[in-house]
């Protein structure tokens, strides 16, 4: 009965085709972007005790030199390490250009930028690891693993990260980001002189338009034997917000009379409201 309802989620994930798919293998930012031990540091000797020098690639690069091993405490059967990396951002409160800020969070304040905490039992294998960073931002991240080397593991993930399409956009919609929007008093939809646009735009505020992505997700692994292993997975993503949509290129003063939208530049659209929430669950066994 297990195995058949194995077989019809995994031929019902098949017809899924979403975002959420997929198992999170990097979990990173722009201020970690390999996700690695940011407190880590270079060994001295490089790739070879006897040799002085760095090597080179075939292409003429050098070959960076490996990391230190980590050096672990020890409580009874228990090893452990954690690590930690902090700081504080400062802003200048001048024009941040949306490409610099697309999917990244530099908001000024303290930050957490890396932390892990691993230990391991060298008399049975069992092991937890705890890591993430970017603590409290928008484009935070988090993995925690737990198990038993070669039997089992269990893991949970959390990630976010903004998407900043236009940090400075004019808008005569009321209600951008939600399921409705609405044109303000005075203008009639498809009925707006040239003269009545303007009006409107020289009293529309700016506004930032953007969308955040969060994805959570849980997993549980078991392989019994060499030949033998069962996975299975839990994926949940939420995206709320608001993106640029349709519309034409130029404003009406260059076009046509009749028009709408918000302005970047010369470029007029209408907004997207952003509601999604798939959920993906996937199971597997393999045998060799």
């Amino acid at each position: 009965m297990l195995l058949v309802l194995w077989l019809c989620l995994a031929i019902a994930e098949t017809t899924q085709a979403n975002s959420a798919n997929g198992v999170n293998t990097l979990f990173a930012n722009t201020l970690n972007p390999t996700g690695i031990d940011t407190t880590q540091r270079r060994d001295e000797r490089g790739l070879a005790t006897f040799k002085e020098t760095f090597s080179q690639s075939p292409t003429g690069l050098l070959y960076a030199p490996p990391f230190k091993p980590p050096e672990f405490g020890k409580i009874n059967a228990w090893r452990y390490r954690g690590s930690l990396e902090g700081g504080f951002l400062l802003d200048d409160d001048g024009d941040t250009p949306e490409n610099f800020i697309e999917y990244s969070d530099w908001s000024e304040g303290p930050l957490l930028n890396y932390f892990n905490l691993s230990a391991w039992r060298e008399d049975n294998g069992y092991f937890l690891d705890l890591s993430g960073g970017g603590v409290d931002r928008k484009d935070q991240y988090y993995l925690a693993q737990g198990g038993q080397y070669g039997l089992f593991k269990l893991m949970g993930f959390f990630n976010e990260i903004p998407h900043v399409f236009e940090t400075n956009a004019i808008t005569l919609f009321e209600g951008v980001g939600s399921d409705q929007l609405l044109l303000p008093p005075g203008l009639i939809p498809g009925d707006n002189s040239t003269a009545d646009i303007r009006t409107a735009l020289e009293s529309a505020s700016r506004r930032s338009l953007d969308l955040s992505r969060a994805k959570g997700g849980l997993g549980f692994e078991i392989t019994p034997s060499t030949r033998f292993r069962m996975y299975t997975r839990y994926t949940q993503e939420n995206r709320t917000g608001g993106r640029p949509f349709g519309g034409t290129f130029l404003a009406p003063f260059y076009a046509a009379a009749r028009q709408g939208g918000w302005w970047k530049q010369w470029n007029r659209l209408t907004t997207e409201p952003i509601i999604y929430s798939p959920v993906l669950i996937m199971d597997t066994i393999s045998t060799n």
